[in-house]
C-alpha cells in the first residue's frame, strides 16, 4: 500500500512539474511571437478610392498602430480612429498573414449641404468635413430646424421628382421653423409653398410652367403659390405681379 501511495505521489508531482515548464514554456513562446521585431508589420494595402481623405491624413492614423508589430496591433481601436474621420463612412482593418495589415475604406458620397456647415448622403446621414471642404461644393443647399434634416431631405427628393420634367434643379430649399417651405431653381426662380398640401401646389407650378411661363421672356423673380387655386407671379425687371388664377 505505501509504495503504491509513493507511486502515485511521484506521478502526481512529475504532472505538476511537466504543466508548470509548459505554463512557462507557453510564456516564453508567447513573448517570443509579440516581439514587434520578430513579427514586424511590412506592409499596408489600403483599399478603396479616397476622393477627400488624403494619404498623408491616412498614414498619420495608421502609422502609430502598425509599430505594436502583426500579432500585437489593436485591429479594433485603429477602425475605430480611421471612422473619426468625417469623410470616412466605413472601415474595415484585417491582419493577412505574413505581415500584412489591409485596410478597406469607403467614403461619404455628399448629396446635399446642411445649413451650410454639415454635408449630408443619400442616407441623409450627416457628416461635417472641413468648411472649405464644403464651400468648395456644387450641391443643393438644404436648411432647417435641428433635427429636421432627414424631413427636409425626403422633401427634397420628393420635389425633384415633381419638377424632372422641367429640366430643372432645386438650388436651395428651405423648411422654417413655423413649417412654411420655400425653395429656388436652378434658373432663378423662387417658389414660395407655405405649410400645407406642399406637394398640390407645386404641381400647380409645374403645369403652368409648361403651358405658359417657361415661354415668358421676362424672367421671373418668384411665384407665390399660397392660394386654394391659384399663384402670384413676381417678375425680376419691375415690381409687378401677375395673379394667375385656374
Amino acid at each position: 500500500m505505501r509504495a503504491t501511495a509513493t507511486k502515485r505521489s511521484w506521478k502526481q508531482k512529475f504532472f505538476i512539474f511537466a504543466f508548470i515548464c509548459a505554463f512557462f514554456a507557453l510564456l516564453n513562446t508567447g513573448y517570443w511571437f509579440f516581439q514587434t521585431d520578430r513579427f514586424p508589420i511590412q506592409r499596408v494595402k489600403l483599399i478603396g478610392d479616397m476622393a477627400h481623405v488624403s494619404h498623408q491624413t491616412l498614414q498619420s492614423v495608421i502609422t502609430p498602430h502598425i509599430q505594436a508589430g502583426f500579432f500585437s496591433v489593436n485591429v479594433s481601436k485603429l477602425q475605430k480612429e480611421l471612422l473619426l474621420l468625417p469623410w470616412i463612412k466605413r472601415a474595415d482593418v484585417r491582419r493577412v498573414w505574413p505581415g500584412q495589415l489591409v485596410v478597406h475604406l469607403s467614403e461619404h458620397d455628399p448629396k446635399a449641404i446642411w445649413n451650410d456647415e454639415a454635408l449630408m448622403s443619400r442616407e441623409a446621414i450627416l457628416f461635417s468635413p472641413p468648411l472649405t471642404d464644403i464651400q468648395s461644393l456644387n450641391l443643393p443647399r438644404l436648411h432647417g430646424p435641428e433635427g429636421k434634416h432627414m424631413l427636409v431631405w425626403e422633401q427634397y427628393l420628393s420635389i425633384e421628382e415633381k419638377i424632372s420634367s422641367l429640366h430643372l434643379r432645386i438650388v436651395t430649399l428651405e423648411l422654417a421653423h413655423r413649417g412654411a417651405w420655400q425653395l429656388q431653381l436652378s434658373n432663378g426662380i423662387q417658389i414660395k409653398l407655405g405649410t400645407q398640401d406642399v406637394l398640390v401646389r407645386l404641381q400647380r407650378f409645374v403645369d403652368a410652367y409648361q403651358k405658359a411661363l417657361s415661354q415668358e421672356s421676362r424672367p421671373i423673380a418668384y411665384v407665390d403659390l399660397r392660394y386654394t387655386n391659384g399663384m402670384a407671379v413676381g417678375w425680376a425687371t419691375n415690381t409687378k405681379v401677375s395673379n394667375i388664377r385656374k
